[in-house]
């Protein structure tokens, strides 16, 4: 259940996450909703604000929750990172 607090926090923050861009799982293409990955964790304004940045980046990929679960449990099952490796 979300908190009072953490409501409020979102709200100030509603014009943006309504423009937000749209983006989809790097892994199986479904479309994430910025809201929704919000709500999974409890944030102050300063992190809202640069998980918005992390959102709105060309740079950043993220994965649905259930990709990211069974990525997360492979990584368990064979200890090794799950990160790509990025060059610049």
């Amino acid at each position: 259940m979300i908190s009072i607090d953490h409501k409020n926090q979102l709200g100030k923050f509603e014009k943006a996450i309504k423009q937000a861009k749209n983006r989809y799982c790097w892994k199986c293409g479904g479309k994430l909703e910025l809201l929704d990955l919000l709500l999974q964790f409890t944030m102050n304004e300063k992190t809202i604000k640069k998980f918005y940045i992390l959102w709105e980046s060309k740079y950043i990929q993220f994965y649905c929750c259930a990709c990211f679960e069974e990525i997360e449990s492979e990584e368990l099952l064979i200890n090794k990172p799950v990160f790509k490796e990025v060059l610049f």
